[in-house]
């Protein structure tokens, strides 16, 4: 309402400033979205190396099954999922009956689907990282120089994984029991996960696959176009990435424009719309056009120097996109004109290389046709030699068997004499060697019958292993699946608990205002504290209410009070919320109206020991502050002066703190050894509640709760909230301030 009231003394300037952080509020929530992973409650079961096989009915056990029951009104729903046909009469399954061969095709179908859009999604993004990757590497080149990441890669990275992880468990899982006609795993534990990953789709994070491409690359990219040089890089852009820069462009200047003609209007301006970017009928020239003649119809009259050099500077930059698109017209032009001579040359080219390959054709042909009459002339030639040949070696041949033949009736008696004598020895050999092989034959088989009974031990011992180490998987499967239900009860009881201390914090906060500023600021306080405490509420009520620690808290407060001037230099408590969190305990603990000045900062005067007691050594009540490598801030106050000389103080007003916890922890009762002086540590408070040893950003020896009762607890750990027992860690940084 304040806002409405004073609108006439609003410049520009500001207007536009607030018209960017909602631009900017809106971004993040996006990003925030975009961010959170959510964790399949899938269930892997392990293959069986057997074949599935439908078992028998239970009611009709000499029959096999092969209905299903997908009625859940049905009294046998549960008890009899699968039944022979037997079973499907009045007193037992009364309804329409399924085959479990069609339920499996029903759910091989919604996997299939499911897979076909992931996989449609998934060319859509190669697509878009294809066509405008030169664009995407420089607008990421940017994020990088401003410290941010790419929330458009960090997204398709999102999508990819869901995707592989849906892919795996088709084929892992899925298809087997399909293969199997496994329909007990398909409808139970496969179908949970079908839902799971088909959910990912559905989510907020993923709602960019369902946009266009410009529309896509806007949203994931519009919060650098105003820093986005384009003429020094237009040589290395293609021109449909140089077009589409030119439409995000014109679509940030249309914004400001609008925002120009609703100051000037006294209005409030409107909704931001992205016209330029949703319209499929887009030309460059025509919206440069439209929003020239709506600058120059702003009245400078109605207008401040502050705004009218706005409007000189966004006519400026129109007049460079003017250039720019003049620039890519005839780039157009130049690119129309070379191809079209890249074409003609080529034309001619491909009619050269034609003529040439049918030339060459023809003379190879010509070729071939003359090796062939070669090759068959000297063919004939041969077969005529050979031919002479055989008939030279054929009479030869006859004579030589005349002179054998005549030969061998004079000799023929007595090589029968000599044959038969042969054959006698020969047959005497023969039978010898029978006999020597049979006895190796025998020897063979009792050899191969004790091979034989020893490689049916070692398979019966194989099996054996086998069967164990099956065994121990299906242990630490149990144990696994144990564990995972164990974090997850455990994580619903820290979101109880970080609820709980977000209100007790709010709480804390009022009494700590009530106590610094006025009567007037804290009632003030009191009702912003109020209304958070509704909104967070309705966050929880709602479900949406996100799982961190109670800075968020701490964050809202100190908006309301404005920034606070103690610890302002600190290199720990970098922020409004933890310089309030901070000045919250110093409430809790009743000191009010101090201040503090830094004594000593261990990456600006050293790690050691010695360098902490140079610089600390009585001076008074102090306030050390500790971070630790794994960004845990620790620390303590005492009201006793450190020294070195050995031994404790009571500082019987010191108290502890861990950014983990909402409240300061107080000195025990009965224990006198606040804070320990020792010459070769740092600060340390009680005897071992928090140690700092002596060049701590190198080692890992300092230390929390490993003796001492000096300090009361109440069951919490310093780094770890619900931990126990001695942690070591190692400092990043180190701060004291003096507190007058």
């Amino acid at each position: 309402m304040g806002y409405l009231t004073g609108l006439d003394k609003c410049n520009f300037n500001q207007l536009l400033n607030q018209f960017e952080k909602q631009s900017h509020t809106l971004n993040k929530q996006q990003q925030i979205k975009m961010e959170e992973t959510y964790e399949s409650e899938s269930v892997f079961e392990e293959q069986s190396k057997l074949p599935y096989k439908l078992p028998q009915c239970s009611e009709h056990p000499q029959s096999q099954v092969t209905l299903v029951c997908t009625t859940a009104t049905c009294p046998f729903f549960s008890s009899q999922k699968l039944f022979c046909p037997s079973c499907n009469v009045v007193t037992r399954h009364n309804h329409v009956t399924v085959t479990i061969a069609s339920e499996v095709t029903n759910y091989f179908g919604q996997w299939q689907e499911l897979l076909a859009k992931y996989d449609i999604s998934n060319d859509k993004i190669d697509t878009v990282v294809s066509d405008y990757n030169d664009m995407i590497t420089q607008f990421d080149e940017i994020l990088k120089g401003m410290k941010k990441t790419s929330r458009f890669l960090k997204a398709i990275e999102v999508f990819k994984g869901y995707r592989s992880f849906t892919i795996d468990y088709f084929h892992d899982f899925v298809k087997p029991s399909i293969e199997e006609n496994d329909v007990i795993k398909l409808s139970d534990s496969h179908y949970k996960n079908y839902c799971g990953y088909k959910r990912h789709l559905s989510e907020e994070k993923m709602k960019f696959l369902e946009q266009s491409p410009i529309v896509m690359l806007w949203n994931f990219y519009f919060e650098i176009i105003d820093v986005f040089q384009l003429q020094p890089l237009l040589e290395e852009l293609n021109i449909k990435s140089i077009n589409v820069i030119l439409r995000f462009k014109l679509q940030k200047i249309q914004q400001q424009v609008d925002l120009l003609e609703s100051l000037q209007k006294k209005q409030l301006p409107g909704p931001i719309k992205l016209t330029l970017i949703e319209n499929d009928e887009f030309n460059s020239k025509v919206e440069h056009t439209l929003l020239l003649n709506k600058i120059n119809s702003l009245l400078p009259s109605d207008l401040k120097m502050a705004d009218i050099s706005i409007i000189d500077r966004v006519r400026s930059e129109l007049d460079t996109i003017g250039v720019i698109g003049m620039y890519v017209s005839q780039r157009v032009q130049m690119d129309s004109k070379f191809d079209q001579q890249a074409k003609f040359f080529k034309e001619i080219q491909e009619g050269r290389e034609l003529r040439q390959s049918n030339f060459k054709e023809q003379v190879e042909q010509l070729v071939q046709q003359n090796k062939l009459l070669e090759e068959q002339q000297l063919n004939v030639q041969k077969q005529n030699q050979e031919k002479q040949d055989e008939l030279i070696q054929l009479i030869k041949k006859l004579q030589d068997q005349q002179t054998l033949i005549i030969k061998e009736n004079q000799e023929g008696l007595q090589q029968m004499k000599n044959i038969f004598s042969e054959q006698f020895e020969q047959l005497h050999q023969q039978n010898k060697l029978l006999e020597e092989k049979q006895k190796e034959f025998q020897e063979q088989a009792i050899f191969q019958k004790e091979k034989q009974e020893f490689q049916l031990e070692q398979s019966q011992m194989l099996k054996e292993c086998q069967d164990q180490h099956l065994q121990e998987i299906r242990m630490l499967k149990e144990q696994q699946e144990k564990q995972l239900q164990l974090q997850a009860s455990m994580f619903k009881e820290q979101q109880d608990q970080q609820m709980q201390l977000i209100m007790k914090r709010l709480d804390e906060q009022q009494l700590a205002f009530e106590k610094i500023y006025d009567k007037k600021i804290a009632e003030n306080i009191s009702k912003q504290i109020a209304s958070i405490k509704v909104d967070f509420l309705i966050k929880e009520g709602a479900g949406t209410m996100p799982v961190s620690n109670s800075s968020s808290v701490d964050t809202s407060v100190s908006q309301l009070c404005g920034e606070p001037q103690l610890f302002s230099d600190s290199l720990i408590l970098s922020d409004n919320a933890k310089r309030s969190t901070m000045i919250g305990y110093f409430a809790q603990m009743d000191i009010s109206n101090f201040t503090v000045s830094l004594l000593y900062r261990a990456s600006r005067d050293g790690f050691g020991a010695e360098d902490f007691h140079k610089t600390c050594d009585k001076k008074g009540a102090t306030i050390t502050i500790v971070q630790t490598t794994t960004d845990h801030v620790i620390g303590g106050y005492t009201n006793d002066p450190w020294h070195s000389s050995g031994g404790c103080k009571q500082s019987l007003s010191g108290w502890l703190f861990s950014f983990a916890h909402a409240h300061p922890f107080k000195r025990a009762k009965g224990d006198g050894n606040g804070i320990w002086c020792m010459e070769g540590k740092g600060a340390c408070f009680g005897k071992g509640n928090i140690a700092i040893e002596s060049d701590s950003d190198r080692n890992e020896k300092s230390w929390v709760h490993a003796n001492g009762r000096a300090y009361e607890f109440g069951g919490v750990h310093l780094l770890n909230g619900k931990g126990k027992g001695e942690t070591y860690f190692t400092t990043k940084e180190i701060e004291v301030y003096l507190v007058n």
